[in-house]
């Protein structure tokens, strides 16, 4: 899942502008000015532009002038100059794939800029070593780079160095499946601050990025929607990232078994990556077509390009494609029955999986700040004892100067007294210094074993919840299934924690859909194990026993819930259950019968077909919405236990339906810190009314992920929406 390492690094990497007008006509000019140039300040500018023009497709001269620059601001005493030419002579070692000699000259870079209070500069490097270290699969270390180039970033105002750090933090997160949610908050921020500068190669990456996570998580769609807005902003850029978008592309195309449009992308992605000599680039783009080629039985084809990619992912220290390349290559052996290179081959990525993921790894990076903690708290003892020390060797002197000035001459023995007392008196503050620093030390390995202690019971707790999480997605409908039952529509589910107490179902049986969407008593794993008991409950009725009306559907449902929790409608026992909007949709018949507990189900028809007059209708020219209302009593006990009604309507072609729980319109945000309110949601429905299904699901989720901002996301949220064709 890593995404786009090198493209980060040489993104926002600025140049040196301060003495040398921009406006210079082509390159070959300025390199016959700069030869003809006298030695000074504003021909190391030149040599630094120059390199900025070269380091993507020549990196042997960026080298070469970069050298030279740094020779000469060296001669003029020119720090900044000599600043810049390290960076750039770090950046081509990094095209090269050399990334001792890349993180040598950024490290250089780092601390002259560090000398002449370069904010800006001191960012940038930050944020390039944080790059290299994460191409490495370093992730902690990574971090750490990349959170000091953001709190720089954001002390001086840098927006673009803002934007550029959270796609670099967004993009370690996004390694790992449990952390994929905080890589989406980091790029859709990046992304908003990307679009009010409009910086295209900004949009471009925050978009592939997002592109990536949906396609992981099956949303095919949404995926390349992202995808094509990032190819449209590169194209715009002229910089060299066109080859990660295609390969982007390709891959969609390859998930659709459209392997002929896949391998046109994927083929272009190479040749821009041949052409600019990225080696990391060229690997992906040969990645990416082995994988097409494996996807259409084509194994043969497939094994040459892994094992060319392998050869190259070795050469440049990528670990992460080499450990694609280890499990593709395993895979195809043992198609082949080769078992013992399959055997070989799975050995290594197993190793190489285990040295990216780590244990160590991750705790270093949930131990940062507890490390900076234990540090500080060292530091601390350090200065202690010197000051302790200074005011020793202060009052030895006060002795002394008071002696002479008051005293005199005095007896020897008198003279050996006041030392044996000033002796002793240092042996007490000794004794006292070391009895609070073996106090300490001990303070700091209690803390550092109970912390292990902790961190081990959460490493159990919260590998239980994901195992929970996986089964929980697991009973979940498919991509695949939603699509074939319901057609054109979409799906966004946020659980607040791991696991959600909202859940959605679809079944179809005879030319007949059935689609739930239900919202259970609490969330989290309360809320989790109330979700499971719905959907066990729904496959006996719907599946087992055969029932497809609505209201005789949630009837059978209340009492199976109130039978499972014993629930006997006494005061002191909890009132657990769940909110639900269920439809019965015979699309041949052009018929939905709807039936709901508490939630609603919301209606858009285009203007001209017939009304509804259910309930509730709003407008605003775009089309009508028309709201049906659930009975008002959930599916659990309750005062009110008779029978649920259920409405039936002709549907047309056009017709938009949506189902909800309580979490989009709950949600706490905005300038004064309110709920989003059932008002705005329906507005929210009626603006996006005319965009396809997919284009609705990304404006609904920008615009909620907006209104809450920096607040905690309130409960579990969960939207569907489906139309009619």
């Amino acid at each position: 899942m890593k995404i786009l390492r090198i493209l980060i690094i040489l993104l926002f990497s600025g140049t040196i502008v301060n003495t040398y007008a921009q406006d210079k006509p082509d390159l070959k000019s300025l390199i016959k000015e700069v030869n003809a140039r006298q030695d000074d300040t504003i021909k190391v500018n030149m040599l630094i532009h120059i390199c900025d023009s070269l380091y993507r497709t020549k990196p042997d001269e960026t080298i070469k002038y970069a050298l030279e620059a740094q020779d000469l601001s060296k001669k003029l005493k020119f720090r900044k100059g000599e600043a810049y030419a390290e960076k750039y002579l770090g950046m081509g070692y990094y095209i090269k794939a050399d990334y001792i000699k890349a993180n040598d000259h950024f490290q250089q870079a780092l601390s002259i800029f560090g000398l002449i209070h370069d904010k800006v500069g001191q960012s940038n490097m930050l944020s390039n070593l944080g790059a290299l270290y994460n191409n490495k699969g370093a992730d902690a270390k990574a971090l750490d780079y990349f959170f000091q180039s953001l709190s720089i970033a954001e002390d001086i105002g840098d927006t673009l160095r803002i934007l550029t750090a959270n796609i670099n933090i967004g993009n370690v997160y996004s390694s790992k499946e449990v952390t994929a949610d905080t890589a989406m908050g980091y790029f859709e921020k990046a992304l908003n601050l990307a679009e009010k500068i409009n910086n295209y190669d900004a949009i471009g990456t925050a978009s592939v990025n997002l592109g990536d996570l949906y396609f992981l998580k099956g949303d095919y769609d949404v995926a390349l929607s992202y995808f094509e807005r990032s190819l449209k902003a590169f194209k715009k850029t002229n910089s060299g990232n066109l080859p990660y978008t295609l390969n982007y592309i390709g891959k969609v195309y390859a998930k659709r078994k459209d392997y002929a449009s896949a391998l046109l992308y994927q083929k272009e992605a190479l040749h821009f990556s041949e052409k600019a000599n990225s080696t990391f680039e060229v690997a992906q783009a040969i990645i990416a077509m082995a994988n097409t080629y494996s996807l259409e039985g084509k194994t043969d084809s497939a094994l040459i390009l892994y094992k060319h990619a392998e050869k190259i992912a070795g050469q440049i220290g990528a670990r992460n494609e080499r450990e694609i390349t280890y499990k593709e290559l395993a895979a195809i052996y043992a198609l082949k029955k080769n078992y013992k290179n399959a055997f070989e081959y799975q050995i290594m990525a197993s190793n190489l999986k285990d040295t990216i993921n780590s244990l160590s790894s991750q705790k270093e990076i949930n131990n940062l700040q507890a490390n900076f903690a234990i540090a500080s708290a060292q530091k601390e003892i350090e200065i202690l004892k010197r000051d302790a020390r200074l005011r020793e060797a202060k009052g030895r002197l006060q002795w002394v100067v008071i002696f002479f000035l008051f005293l005199g001459v005095v007896s020897v023995s008198f003279f050996l007294r006041m030392l044996y007392k000033a002796n002793v008196q240092k042996k007490k503050v000794n004794a006292a210094l070391n009895e609070a620093n073996g106090n300490l030390t001990t303070a700091l390995e209690t803390v550092s074993e109970q912390k292990m202690q902790i961190e081990m019971a959460h490493k159990v707790i919260t590998g239980g919840i994901n195992y929970a999480r996986y089964i929980q997605k697991s009973v979940l409908p498919k991509a695949e299934q939603l699509a074939e039952s319901l057609g054109d529509h979409f799906v966004i589910f946020k659980p607040k924690e791991t696991v959600s107490g909202d859940f959605y179902w679809v079944y179809e049986k005879e030319e007949k859909v059935i689609v739930v969407a239900a919202d259970c008593t609490g969330h989290g794993v309360p809320g989790a194990f109330m979700s499971m008991l719905g959907i066990t409950l729904l496959n006996e009725i719907v599946k087992k026993n055969s029932v497809s009306n609505p209201g005789d559907i949630l009837d059978r449902l209340r009492l199976e819930v109130i039978e499972s929790l014993k629930q006997k409608g006494e005061r002191e026992e909890a009132k657990d259950g769940m909110d639900i909007s269920l439809c019965c949709i015979d699309f041949e018949k052009r018929k939905l019968q709807y039936a709901g507990a508490i939630n609603p189900l919301y209606l858009i028809r285009e203007s001209g077909n017939p009304e509804v007059g259910v309930v509730q209708e709003e407008s605003n020219g775009k089309g009508m919405m028309i709201e049906i209302r659930g009975d008002p009593m959930p599916i659990g006990i309750h005062y009110d236990m008779s029978n649920f009604n259920y409405h039936e309507i002709d549907i047309f072609k056009g017709d938009t339906f949506y189902m909800s729980s309580d979490g989009f319109h709950d949600q706490f945000g905005g300038p004064r810190r309110k709920k989003f309110s059932y008002r705005r949601f329906r507005e929210a429905l009626l603006n996006t009314k005319s965009d396809n299904m997919c284009d609705q699901k990304v404006q609904l989720e920008r615009l909620i992920n907006d209104w809450k901002g920096d607040n905690d996301q309130t409960d579990d949220i969960m939207v569907i929406g489906f139309r009619v064709n």
